[in-house]
């Protein structure tokens, strides 16, 4: 990629970094950044006044000074970029809602293709939950997985130091820079990741960590992997958010079981209440992530372009889902609050940083309005969990779960304790 086109994507990234929903729903109707960015209106026929307007609005709000420090700062500091459209870019991270459009990374990028599992869990973890956090990922080391945390203190820096001394991959995910490691605390532990596996951020270099930046970065920790193990937390805690995420991502949910009243273990027994997996040893992962880990990773083709025909400059949240949760087939009541306001912080406004609204679309090739477009017909003619839904389909899982969501409205599809079914 040259300078400039790299320059286009980090200058993007910077724009809509508050608003992460915002970049994907950018690139789906303009296709690149560079179209994006410098496109003439001639250039985008289906463009309308009102959204050509509010193009000229945030065009004049990116931040093209910021983005020329923080590439001369990855040139200077060895960091490497990974741009959404390239394909060192992880690919499950590539199939969330709101993936970030560049990563930011120190070490050895190859493990973010990896398969992957996130290991969560409290600041302040009982001797129980570090002692079972090192027994899974000491069992887990013969198994291929990469563990994934976000080098907090407590069960994240558990589950990284557990891997190191089993000389196991872990991916590190920052609320700040890779080149300003936070917590503090963990700056020697976070350089040794960066030496024997990897950092990874969507925090440009430099960037301290504020507090609405933890439940956005959460997303990353669940989006880059297969499933997520919450060891202990309670049951409103930035644990709890990155087990949400993970299962409105299609992703699997564990939960250690702990003792019965204890505070941390409210969070883990509410997850199993509403259908996590419950874990005590680390074969109860291998073998609930092992028809994930061949499932092919379809990621939308690079440079489609969606017509721009609506741009509406006011702030668009996303609405209250439902989160399926791929263990069991369970609905997940999970609402999507912002994550400022339920920790009381209020992100950076600015013209760049508002949403736009757009109508569901289609990826091309695919008709998943279609009664069975997977052929998926005799298979589900007893009732199947997720994993073997998607396995079978040959799609990604955000591809699978959009058609099993519009199915299950349609009628053609119902839910039972046992899994989906005709």
């Amino acid at each position: 990629m040259d300078h400039k086109t790299l320059l286009d994507w980090v200058a993007l990234h910077l724009a809509v970094l508050h608003r992460p929903r915002l970049g994907a729903v950018l690139l789906a109707h303009a296709g690149t950044p560079t179209r994006l960015l410098h496109a003439p209106r001639d250039a985008l026929p289906d463009c309308a006044d009102s959204a050509w307007a509010a193009l000229q609005v945030l065009r004049a709000a990116v931040p093209w000074s910021d983005a020329t420090a923080a590439l001369q700062a990855c040139e200077r500091r060895g960091i490497a970029l990974l741009c959404r459209d390239t394909v060192d870019y992880p690919p499950w991270l590539h199939e969330i809602a709101d993936p970030p459009l560049v990563l930011f990374v120190r070490g050895d990028a190859t493990l973010l293709q990896r398969s992957a599992v996130a290991v969560v869990g409290t600041r302040k973890p009982s001797p129980y939950g570090v002692q079972i956090t090192d027994a899974l990922v000491a069992g887990l080391q013969q198994s291929g997985l990469v563990v994934v945390s976000g080098l907090a203190f407590g069960i994240d820096a558990a589950a990284h130091r557990a891997a190191l001394a089993v000389r196991m991959p872990t991916v590190a995910v920052l609320a700040s820079g890779v080149d300003y490691i936070t917590p503090r605390g963990h700056y020697h532990l976070g350089e040794r990741i960066a030496a024997e596996a990897v950092l990874c951020s969507e925090y440009p270099p430099g960037m301290g960590a504020n507090p609405f930046h933890y439940p956005q970065r959460n997303r990353i920790i669940s989006g880059l992997s297969l499933g997520v193990v919450v060891v202990e937390g309670a049951v409103r805690s930035g644990t709890m958010w990155t087990a949400r995420h993970a299962a409105e991502q299609g992703r699997l949910v564990f939960a250690v079981p702990g003792g019965a009243g204890h505070l941390q273990s409210a969070g883990p027994h509410h997850l199993i209440r509403e259908g996590a997996i419950l874990v005590e040893r680390a074969e109860h992962i291998v073998e609930a992530l092992a028809p994930l880990r061949d499932v092919p990773v379809r990621a939308a083709a690079a440079g489609s372009a969606l017509p721009l025909t609506q741009l509406d400059m006011e702030s668009h949240a996303p609405s209250r889902r439902m989160a399926v949760s791929a263990a069991a087939g369970h609905t997940l009541p999970l609402t999507q609050p912002s994550p400022q306001r339920e920790r009381g912080v209020e992100a950076p406004q600015g013209t760049a940083g508002r949403y736009l609204s757009t109508s569901d679309r289609q990826r091309p090739g695919r008709d998943d309005k279609a009664p069975d477009p997977y052929g998926l017909g005799t298979f589900l003619q007893i009732p199947r969990q997720l994993p073997e839904i998607v396995a079978r389909a040959q799609a990604s899982v955000g591809d699978v779960l959009q058609w099993l969501t519009h199915a299950e409205l349609s009628g053609l599809v119902r839910r039972d304790p046992r899994g989906y079914v005709l």
